[in-house]
């Protein structure tokens, strides 16, 4: 269950299903991008199958393996997609092989259109998680800072050792 569509209703993500079914679906292999920070994106990337790394500012945070993770921490570009933003704030990067479906904006306008209700109860929902990311990725920001300090006390204490 993808936590942004929780609240829809059946016949929407039946369509959402089929649409999905039919194209939007690929294999991406290890060390290819599914996201790249700061390039222009419009869709929502759900990540079905495999293990990836979230990085900031080419840093590795951390690895996620989708099977073993709660949905919501395999879906990334939620905001790109309901048009709040315009490039993605992370990358995505597969570490082993990912099967990876693409919502991507227009077809999210088009089961709007064809779904008002839905659409209404989306966007207030995409609201509300709008904080819940900025937070998620403040922190990813924190730990990419943690990371370089470490990386520069480990390369100063090695250089004392050969000195």
């Amino acid at each position: 269950e993808v936590p942004l569509f929780s609240k829809c209703s059946r016949k929407f993500l039946h369509v959402l299903s089929n649409k999905l079914v039919a194209s939007n679906l690929k294999l991406v292999l290890p060390g290819t991008a599914i996201l790249k920070q700061d390039e222009r994106s419009e869709c929502l990337a759900m990540i079905e199958f495999g293990v990836f790394a979230i990085e900031v500012d080419a840093t590795r945070v951390r690895e996620v393996n989708a099977e073993e993770e709660p949905r919501e921490a395999s879906c990334w570009g939620e905001r790109n997609m309901l048009g709040y933003e315009r490039s993605s704030r992370v990358t995505l990067r597969a570490v082993r092989m990912c099967v990876v479906r693409y919502v991507s904006r227009d077809l999210f306008r088009e089961l709007c259109q064809r779904f008002p209700d839905d659409a209404a109860g989306l966007q207030k929902k995409g609201v509300s998680r709008q904080q819940k990311v900025l937070k998620q990725y403040e922190s990813l920001k924190v730990e990419v800072e943690r990371t370089k300090v470490s990386v520069r006390q480990a390369r100063a204490s090695q250089a004392a050792i050969h000195r």
